[in-house]
């Protein structure tokens, strides 16, 4: 086996799509949410089988039931980080307030100035599909990767839902690969 192929390839990639979420526990029924999302990820590994990836994850969503914004970060590790089926784990912190709070102030919600906010940090799991691309030998092609992820945030404490469950479908872009060699 060469040596170049025991080297590890780095891939950095961004994505964005849309994310659906629902809320339950502490919260009198089930709230669902629409939402908008992005991500931006780095990858490591020289087999597609060994790869894991480093993900950040920003969520936009809005709580239906109590008109609660959220903005929900997740700090996850996939595995494995190409193609096809990956599971996920890591952190979550979401800055929660009333909608009409954020809709008269969104900058100091968004900068997490405003003192009303709700911090809550919990853990991140899941799972989802990277596709192939449609096109396998257009190196274009190949840059573009549709996704499809799901999840559940566990935050604790009574300020807002117990578990978040998220749903989403993104497209990923692959900015950088470098290989070895």
């Amino acid at each position: 086996m060469p040596i170049d192929a025991l080297a590890p390839a780095f891939r950095v990639w961004l994505d964005g799509g849309v994310v659906g979420a629902v809320g339950a526990g502490n919260v009198p029924t089930v709230e669902g949410a629409p939402g908008i999302t992005g991500s931006i990820g780095m990858a490591f590994g020289a087999d597609p089988s060994r790869n894991f990836g480093l993900l950040l994850q920003e969520r936009e969503l809005v709580m239906n039931l109590d008109e609660r914004h959220v903005s929900s970060i997740g700090v996850l590790v996939r595995y494995p980080a190409d193609d096809g089926p990956y599971a996920l784990l890591g952190g979550i912190h979401n800055h929660e307030l009333p909608l009409s709070t954020w809709l008269d102030d969104p900058g100091g919600a968004i900068a997490a100035t405003r003192p009303d906010i709700t911090h809550r940090t919990g853990i991140e799991f899941g799972g989802g599909w990277d596709f192939a691309p449609a096109a396998p030998d257009s190196q274009v092609a190949r840059m573009f990767r549709p996704t499809l992820q799901v999840s559940a945030g566990v935050l604790p404490g009574t300020d807002g839902a117990l578990v978040y469950g998220m749903l989403r479908a993104s497209m990923r872009l692959g900015l950088v690969e470098i290989k070895p060699g």
